[in-house]
């Protein structure tokens, strides 16, 4: 009768507890590996996403740290594949100081990854002073006194060379972000040839104005034209040839990077 008992209420305690944890779990969204299981921080990689969330949410992940080394660069949604994507530049994780608040849960759980930091320059240590024990009780007060002087001169000088440091590495890493946001809308321009890539083209309109050197006048006219057609369910095959000519004459009007 006891173990009949004690089955009952093991029963009771999963329908209970093991359902709303299994659903935790699930809930969470996560981004695994697609070809590189070791990550390094500076570096920049293409994760797969494992989530519910539409296409419209995870654009507006763009420019968003979403756990503790991934910043995400650009959402990619391939026609041909139902893996989606993000472009992502890896960093350093936060530094947990004592007594700080627990860090909130990240957007996107890393699963099947490796991390590994690339070693740092060892930070500088203070130059340390013998002071003999021979040295009278006046000089042995100025000796502590210049010592003093020295350490919280040290300080701001410290401070200094640390900020110019992150400086010019936050500098490289926009730096390097910007090669490849150009690298990737040389190879969009070279390769638009249909209605999905044209629209591409147009939503990165901006950027290219921004990144690129292009003839504005036939870049400035194939976006009118493509402004005045894409809202529309298809295009006849007019409109199509006359959109294409005139993407071909800013495509072949000297489109360059810049670099």
């Amino acid at each position: 009768m006891k173990c009949y008992s004690l089955l009952i209420l093991f029963f009771f305690s999963f329908r209970l507890y093991g359902q709303p944890l299994n659903e935790t779990v699930l809930d969470i969204d996560k981004v695994a590996p697609i070809d590189e299981v070791t990550i390094v921080n500076g570096e920049i990689y293409l994760v797969g996403i494992k989530s519910n969330k539409s296409n419209k949410e995870l654009r507006a992940f763009k420019n968003t740290k979403i756990n503790d080394v991934m910043y995400v660069m650009e959402f990619i949604e391939l026609p041909d594949d139902e893996l989606r994507r993000f472009k992502v530049f890896v960093t350093d994780p936060p530094t947990k100081k004592p007594g700080a608040k627990e860090e909130k849960k990240p957007f996107f759980a890393m699963v099947g990854f490796e991390y590994k930091p690339e070693k740092k320059a060892q930070s500088q240590d203070f130059l340390q002073i013998d002071i003999p024990y021979e040295l009278s009780k006046t000089k042995g007060y100025f000796a502590y006194i210049i010592v003093f002087i020295f350490l919280i001169l040290s300080i701001p000088l410290g401070l200094f060379v640390s900020r110019k440091v992150t400086i010019q590495k936050r500098k490289k890493m926009i730096k390097k972000m910007k090669k490849e946001k150009i690298k990737d809308l040389m190879n969009l321009i070279e390769d638009s040839q249909d209605r999905v890539s044209y629209e591409q083209v147009f939503l990165e309109k901006k950027n290219i104005i921004k990144l690129l050197n292009i003839n504005r006048e036939y870049f400035d006219d194939f976006i009118a034209e493509l402004d005045s057609i894409q809202y529309q369910a298809s295009w006849t095959e007019q409109e199509h040839l006359k959109l294409e000519k005139k993407y071909n004459m800013f495509k072949k009007s000297k489109v360059s990077s810049g670099i």
